[in-house]
């Protein structure tokens, strides 16, 4: 994956600078963060091979990009915004990160809610094959 396939209105290390220079799956890690956070689905299924494993908390798991499309399409149209702030990245081994963090979502209703999370993302080359994403989401859904 090359930068020339995704254009960024600035410099996407600018965002997290605690971990830049820690590889090229870092980098992308932060690129899907971004695509997330732009509510871009498009985009965001961009950075995973074709097959592929994604699984969000107890949702079913999606086994391709279009099959992540169709599963995330109706949770971006619920929220107005959300946004990750990196606590750590770990780097097992050359394939894996494993990524602690907080995600801030705000509803369509204002409300907004900061939620635990940590990620295992696997990589396939420069793509993305697994992630599983350790989430509770519910509390955004609750009153």
């Amino acid at each position: 994956m090359t930068d020339a396939t995704y254009q960024w209105e600035w410099p996407h290390t600018l965002k997290w600078p605690k971990f830049n220079n820690m590889g090229e799956n870092v980098d992308t890690l932060k690129k899907l963060f971004l695509a997330g956070e732009a509510l871009n689905v498009n985009n965001f299924i961009k950075f995973f091979a074709d097959e592929c494993y994604y699984q969000f908390g107890n949702f079913p798991p999606a086994r391709t990009p279009q099959e992540i499309k169709a599963a995330s399409q109706g949770f971006i149209e619920s929220c107005e915004g959300l946004h990750h702030r990196i606590l750590n990245i770990s780097i097992p081994s050359e394939d894996t990160l494993l990524v602690e963090m907080v995600v801030t979502y705000i509803s369509h209703s204002g409300k907004i809610v900061t939620l635990p999370c940590f990620d295992i993302v696997k990589y396939e080359g420069a793509l993305i094959k697994e992630l599983k994403i350790f989430m509770d989401i519910n509390p955004l859904f609750q009153d």
